[in-house]
């Protein structure tokens, strides 16, 4: 990764695996973590997610970089669900842990509404992806 080169930052917390109730599962899926982002690392295609820096791993955490990503599907599916539904408050970004802290979507998400040309163009993009990889 060079200097000022701009990047999204994955973090997770393996406290969050801990609460788990079987045995061994926090060192089970941090290594599905690390062996996931590994993969990553070896597909080069245009619409595959590029990591710009490798798993960094301390006690409490796991880390990667990648190329910087605006907002997730997620984000803007959540904002548009809960407006939709009449929730209140910050939607969620699909994180399922109960303590964990609901974060609001980037401020473009609520703006966005996808065209039917955009979700057959996203779906086309998955498929090479998927195409691919296979």
């Amino acid at each position: 990764m060079h200097r000022n080169q701009e990047a999204s930052i994955f973090l997770f917390e393996k406290r969050l695996a801990e609460k788990l109730h079987k045995p061994k599962r926090k060192d089970t899926v941090c290594e599905v973590l690390r062996g996931s982002v590994r993969q990553l690392e070896r597909f080069r295609h245009p619409r595959i997610l590029q990591v710009l820096h490798s798993v960094e791993e301390c006690n409490e955490t796991l880390a990667f970089a990648s190329e910087p990503i605006l907002a997730s599907l997620a984000n803007i599916l959540a904002y548009h669900e809960a407006s939709g539904s009449g929730a209140s408050g910050a939607p969620s970004t699909g994180a399922s842990h109960p303590n964990a802290v609901p974060q609001r979507p980037p401020p473009h998400a609520k703006d966005y509404s996808f065209l039917d040309l955009e979700i057959k163009y996203g779906l086309l993009q998955v498929r090479a992806c998927l195409l691919y990889i296979f």
